[in-house]
C-alpha cells in the first residue's frame, strides 16, 4: 500500500512588511513637503527694512545713548496702566520749545503694530501717549531726541496687560 497523504498547500499570503515600509516612506515625503509648505509662508520680518545700513551707523547710536545717560537728569518714561497714559518728561534745564525728535512703540512681535510720534511737549516739557488702542503685551519705546543740533537716544519697555 501506498502512503499517499496530502501534501499541504503552501502559505501564499503576501509579507506585510514591504507595505508597511512604502506606507512610512510616503508619509514621510508627504510631511517633509507639508512642513516645506508651511515654512515657506511664513512671514520674516527683520527688525528693521534696512538693518544692515543701520549696522554700520550703530556707533553713533552708541554715542546718542551715552549723551542721553550721562544726563544729571534724565529723561523720565513712565506707562501708567490704570490710565492707559504713556508719558515722557523732560529735564528743566531744556527749554521746551527746543526739544525735538521722534518716539516710536515698536513691538517685537509685529512690525505692522509700530507707530511713530513727533515730540511736541507742553509747557511742562512733557507728552502723552494713550495706549488704549494698542495690542495687549510687550511694547519697546525708543526716544531719539535733539536739543540744539545734539542727538539724545533712551529706550523702555513695558507690558500692556
Amino acid at each position: 500500500m501506498t502512503d499517499q497523504s496530502p501534501v499541504p498547500a503552501q502559505d501564499r499570503r503576501w509579507p506585510i512588511w514591504p507595505l508597511g515600509i512604502t506606507i512610512f516612506l510616503i508619509l514621510f515625503v508627504l510631511s517633509l513637503v507639508g512642513f516645506w509648505i508651511y515654512a515657506s509662508r511664513q512671514d520674516v520680518q527683520l527688525v528693521t527694512k534696512n538693518y544692515y545700513e543701520k549696522e554700520l551707523k550703530y556707533q553713533e547710536q552708541i554715542d546718542r545713548e551715552h549723551r542721553a545717560n550721562v544726563l544729571v537728569e534724565p529723561v523720565k518714561m513712565t506707562y501708567s496702566a490704570t490710565n492707559r497714559q504713556y508719558a515722557i518728561q523732560f529735564p528743566d534745564v531744556f527749554p521746551a520749545a527746543a526739544v525735538g525728535g521722534e518716539l516710536v512703540f515698536y513691538r517685537p512681535s509685529d512690525a505692522r503694530a509700530d507707530s511713530h510720534h513727533k515730540i511736541q511737549l507742553d509747557e511742562n516739557r512733557q507728552q502723552s501717549f494713550t495706549t488704549a488702542t494698542m495690542a495687549r503685551g510687550l511694547w519697546r519705546v525708543n526716544l531719539k531726541w535733539q536739543v540744539a543740533g545734539i542727538e539724545y537716544f533712551n529706550k523702555h519697555a513695558f507690558i500692556i496687560e
